[in-house]
């Protein structure tokens, strides 16, 4: 079965994959990359068997796969699923197209299973079986990874990204298996992995560093085990084995020569090559980058991917430890209805989920103001112009989609290349990260009062996008919303739908025992616990049935105050509510989430127009603006009146290079770079001394002493060039080293005590006392070195040859890590009869 070409196949893929942190962020990937690897190496395995077992395993994942096609709609999909089956089990004639056609069934089979599996194996029967609604749920990740990867690298680590790394590290196994281990063709096998090296050398090789040359050399060493193992395997039994030092014969047994001797040379020139590979790229001139993910010729992003991750995101965001997220200074009358949009979602009935609004345009900024205005807003629409502040943690990574408080109007970044989403108003800027950005934005929030917002119908083109639910249990949820949202008003009845939510019969929770899909139903009559995606998405699909146009926003909310008028968020603020669409007003938020005083999320809270007395507007239709709770800021100052975008000034900030990851601060080079020399010259000398106190540290007792003090003599006399025979006794070192070096008379005394208790130590009973041992060994080193040339004293010094030899021998015991595939299975079966005894009758 080719046991171990197998595994080299499988070990060449993995290490060729490493290649792909240049454009991948995160280690999800890999670890779905990994899984993928070991189904495939798996498939190829019981493939390879007889023609029964391979034949049944072929069958038997055909039919696992094709069960969505057996139970479709259509009679074409049911005969196709059908006629895949029988040609499957047809296989088992003999027929070479058969067994070829059952052959990529079986690996196409177990790569779906296992995909499927891990990542919609809720929506699976059993967690195994695929359904039609789970790979309707594989499709809507396929979209959103590629979605993503229009913007500049690295990718987030999405679930969808993950799905489209191991479905690719799985398909390129595949390729590999049937090239190097069925066709026996491994040089040919090395076309595939070249393929797993250039999608991030095309894409993103201006971020190429250490750590993707040192990923380029796992890869490269992959193929070249690959060869090797496959080498080894044709050349066994050839006969006498011919290397530079002696002519091997072959075994009598049959076992064919040893090939370490190859394998020895094989990995020399896997070295030479790897070093040729790294540096002669260096000396090439310059390969320009070009962007692979690019979607328009003039650079222009299409607009921010889909994604119903966006909610996933929150849940893991809530059940982690709580991180720092951003902190801000704002002139809201009243900062704790101040949330800070990131994503919008409206709901796709194609996969049931609510996914990111793609914008129908995406624009640049216009100087500092943004070019879309907010949908619904009139010339009499209620708004408080608001001015926020905003530093983003250094901990924070992903793509730049700004958190900001709706609707922004204008931003001022001292950075370029920030682009807005139409219908959505999402913020972003694909060159950039989130990590270390400040930014100011001037925001227009709706703040009408409850007697303001009357009954309008919404517009055909937001009732058709927003207004509509075919998910499952329709007509019971349309029960659920029209028991509920009582009211004359489509209004009044968001606002009775809120009430119920916040009346005590639901509780706030990270814990739920929801089903796995169709939760909506048992979340709402039985279980009424959740987290805020969970009362999110109630709340919009009831809305939705009652005949209210709604979305979802996700982001964070107002954080919690700290010093100097600051707020704080964290990663506990997460967040994710319903808007609702009001002719007039656009898209106002309902909060469906227990807050703190209901023992729910701590800074969740209603807005002022959907509970209690209406607070006073902070710019009415006329104009005029109410003062802030927070003092202006030094940058942002009489920007409270008026729309503020035409004498809102570029923030001080301290320019790009703390604004992004992806443009660190050069002080890293400044300290690093001389530590990084010091480190290369030194580590010879550090290391001696490190080895020197680990060995008196770990001598206990006289025996031990008196090794150490002889490992200690030995690797003295090598750096002073005395470095004797390895089968020299303790007495016969001590005469040498007296006839040979200049030794003072303490210092020959010294040296024959310690040959002395090493010798007793090794062959007496009972061992000298140790106790002296130490000094013996410095009086004889102080010696040593006064008997030499300056010159000789200084290499002993800092590149100490005792060192540098064990280092080598360290080098050799590393190239021989794969020494174990020079031991084929048979082999090491024939080893072991050897070493066990034959029992007699």
């Amino acid at each position: 079965m080719n046991l171990r070409l197998t595994f080299a196949a499988g070990v060449a893929v993995l290490l060729a994959s490493l290649s792909l942190n240049a454009v991948l962020a995160g280690n999800g990937w890999l670890a779905a990359g990994v899984g993928a690897v070991i189904v495939v190496a798996g498939v190829g395995l019981v493939t390879r068997m007889s023609w029964l077992p391979s034949v049944l395993t072929a069958t038997f994942l055909a039919l696992i796969v094709v069960l969505p096609l057996l139970f479709g709609q259509t009679w074409l999909e049911r005969t196709a699923g059908l006629a895949i089956v029988v040609a499957t089990a047809a296989s088992a004639t003999g027929a070479r197209l058969l067994r070829g056609f059952a052959t990529l069934v079986s690996y196409l089979g177990g790569l779906l299973i296992y995909l499927n599996l891990v990542f919609a194996g809720a929506a699976s029967l059993w967690y195994v079986i695929p359904t039609q609604h789970s790979l309707a749920r594989l499709e809507g990740l396929c979209r959103d990874a590629f979605s993503r990867f229009a913007y500049a690298p690295p990718v987030g680590d999405y679930r969808s990204v993950s799905l489209v790394a191991a479905g690719g590290i799985g398909l390129i196994a595949i390729v590999v298996d049937i090239i190097a281990v069925r066709l026996r063709r491994p040089a040919v096998a090395g076309l595939p992995l070249l393929l797993l090296f250039s999608v991030p050398v095309a894409s993103n090789i201006k971020a190429f560093g250490a750590t993707q040359i040192v990923t380029f050399m796992a890869g490269l060493t992959g193929f070249l085990a690959l060869l090797a193992a496959d080498g080894r395997q044709r050349v066994r039994m050839w006969g006498r084995l011919v290397t530079f030092r002696y002519v091997q014969p072959a075994d009598e047994a049959g076992s064919g020569p040893d090939t370490r001797e190859l394998a020895a040379s094989g990995r020399r020139i896997g070295l030479a090559a790897m070093c040729l590979a790294v540096v002669v790229p260096l000396v090439l001139p310059s390969v320009r980058p070009h962007d692979v993910f690019g979607t328009t010729d003039d650079g222009i992003q299409s607009g921010v991917s889909s994604t119903f991750d966006a909610l996933l995101e929150v849940q893991d965001n809530l059940s982690l430890k709580q991180q720092p997220v951003l902190s801000y200074t704002t002139t809201s009358a009243d900062p704790r209805q101040q949330y800070l949009q990131q994503y919008v979602l409206n709901y796709s009935p194609s996969v049931n989920d609510w996914l990111i609004v793609p914008g129908s345009q995406t624009l640049a900024l216009e100087g500092l103001k943004l070019p879309f205005k907010a949908p619904g807003f009139t010339s009499s629409t209620p708004t408080t112009t608001v001015t926020t502040t905003v530093h983003l943690s250094k901990d924070q990574h992903g793509e730049a989609v700004l958190p900001v408080p709706y609707a922004p109007v204008s931003l001022a970044t001292g950075l370029s290349g920030w682009l807005e989403s139409s219908n959505s108003l999402m913020v972003f800027n694909p060159e950039l990260q989130l990590a270390n950005l400040n930014y100011i934005v001037v925001s227009q929030e709706p703040d009408p009062t409850a007697r303001q917002i009357s009954y309008q119908p919404a517009p055909a083109a937001i009732a058709s996008k927003y207004g509509s639910y075919t998910g499952p249990d329709e007509q019971r949820l349309l029960n659920i919303a029209a028991a509920h949202a009582v009211g004359a008003t489509p209004f009044q009845q968001a606002v009775a739908l809120q009430n119920w939510f916040l009346s005590g019969q639901f509780t706030y929770s990270l814990k739920t025992k929801l089903p796995k899909t169709n939760w909506l139903l048992t979340f709402l009559t039985s279980e009424k616990r959740g987290v805020c995606t969970q009362f999110a998405w109630a709340f919009a699909v009831l809305a939705r049935l009652v005949g209210i146009p709604s979305r979802i926003a996700v982001g964070y909310t107002a954080g919690t105050p700290g010093p100097d008028k600051t707020w704080q968020v964290t990663t506990a603020d997460s967040h994710a509510w319903p808007e609702l669409y009001f002719t007039g007003y656009g898209w106002l938020r309902f909060e469906p989430t227990p807050g703190s005083a209901q023992g729910g999320q701590g800074t969740a809270i209603a807005p002022s127009y959907a509970t209690g007395p209406p607070r006073a507007s902070g710019k009415s239709a006329s104009g005029k603006s109410a003062a802030g709770n927070s003092g202006p800021h030094p940058t942002t100052a009489g920007h409270r009146k008026g729309s503020g975008l035409s004498r809102i000034t570029r923030p001080d900030f301290p320019g790009p290079g703390q604004a992004s990851q992806a443009q660190g601060s050069g002080v890293g080079f400044a300290i690093g770079i001389p530590v990084a020399l010091f480190l290369l010259l030194a580590w010879p000398a550090l290391t001696r001394q490190v080895t020197r106190r680990r060995r008196w540290l770990a001598a206990s007792g006289d025996a031990g002493l008196a090794h150490a003090a002889w490992l200690e003599l030995s690797d003295d006399l090598a750096d002073y060039g005395l470095a004797g025979e390895p089968g020299e006794t303790p007495r016969a070192v001590a005469r040498r080293v007296a006839a040979e070096a200049s030794l003072n008379q303490p210092a020959m005394q010294a040296i024959t005590r310690i040959g002395a208790a090493e010798e007793r130590a090794r062959y007496a009973r009972t061992a000298k006392p140790g106790r002296g041992l130490a000094a013996d060994v410095a009086t004889v080193r102080k010696s040593l070195a006064a008997s030499v040339p300056r010159g000789q004293r200084v290499r002993a010094l800092l590149m100490p040859p005792s060192t540098l030899t064990a280092a080598r021998r360290l080098t050799q015991r590393m190239g021989d890590w794969l020494g174990w595939l020079d031991s084929p299975l048979p082999s090491v079966q024939r080893r072991l009869r050897r070493t066990v005894p034959h029992r007699s009758g």
